[in-house]
């Protein structure tokens, strides 16, 4: 894993050319979380190497499975505008509801407004969105705080 770590920030430094692309992508293939969402969004966006959305749900998927809070989210995306697999609300929820578990903010909104106007794919609930607004209000407090003033979070 050492040497994944390695190519890992090596690739970030540079990915913005196809060589760093290749050091990411060899990162990722060692089980390096980072470089499988790093390269999951290269070929999400396309802006470095060619869009390929099938492939970027791919590395998404690897992230979201080990855990990665964005990774999660993005994958949610593509379940639900169908990007690079057929649209499939069921799993969007699934991985939106893991990302928002992760305290990914942007997950955490869009639960919070889904449930507030019954949106992508959710009922109307204000409960729903209340709970889901307060916690990342939370979030974004804690986000905003210094590095040593933040608080242990519970897991």
């Amino acid at each position: 894993m050492e040497a994944g770590s390695a190519l890992y920030r090596r690739g970030l430094s540079s990915r913005a050319t196809k060589e760093g692309f290749a050091l990411l992508i060899m990162a990722a293939k060692r089980g390096v979380v980072g470089a499988q969402y790093a390269v999951a969004a290269e070929l999400a966006t396309g802006e470095t190497v060619k869009k390929d959305e099938r492939r970027a749900a791919s590395w998404y998927r690897k992230g979201a499975m080990a855990g990665h809070g964005e990774a999660q989210y993005n994958l949610a995306l593509m379940y639900f505008y169908g990007e690079g697999m057929k649209k499939n609300i069921k799993e969007h929820r699934r991985w939106l509801e893991k990302a928002a578990r992760r305290r990914d903010l942007l997950a955490l909104r869009r639960l919070y407004e889904a449930h507030r106007d019954g949106s992508f794919g959710y009922i109307r609930d204000l409960r729903k969105a209340k709970y889901w607004g307060e916690r990342y209000a939370h979030e974004r407090s804690v986000d905003s705080l210094p590095v040593h003033q933040t608080p242990r979070r519970a897991n």
